[in-house]
């Protein structure tokens, strides 16, 4: 029950949302990359991303000084499968696929700054 809970509070906020979904189009993106595309400061865009981690939603790595967030694995699968076929999500699906390739045109997608 309590992961159930964590699910529906880390889907509840937008901005996780929005981040989710910016992470579904893109596969796996850097910290840094997500602190640019949500327009957040660091510590904000950690804290929703640590909600999402700790509900299963994404997984971390370490990469050296980075870490990059991918798509849950395992049962969260299942979950992130139902969310991208939820009509009602279809434009955020879409603002957020145009918004990585608009910030992927100007920006080239690069690495992680030094």
């Amino acid at each position: 029950m309590e992961t159930l809970r964590r699910r529906f509070v880390a889907l509840g906020d937008e901005t996780r949302l929005r981040a989710l979904l910016l992470i579904l189009s893109a596969g796996e993106l850097c910290l840094c990359h997500l602190e640019q595309l949500l327009e957040l400061p660091a510590s904000t865009a950690s804290r929703h991303l640590g909600l999402l981690r700790e509900a299963g939603l994404v997984s971390a790595r370490r990469a050296g000084r980075w870490v990059h967030f991918g798509p849950g694995t395992g049962e969260a699968r299942a979950w992130l499968d139902w969310l991208v076929q939820l009509p009602e999500l279809a434009a955020e699906r879409e603002r957020a696929v145009q918004s990585l390739a608009q910030w992927r045109n100007d920006t080239g997608g690069t690495a992680c700054p030094i």
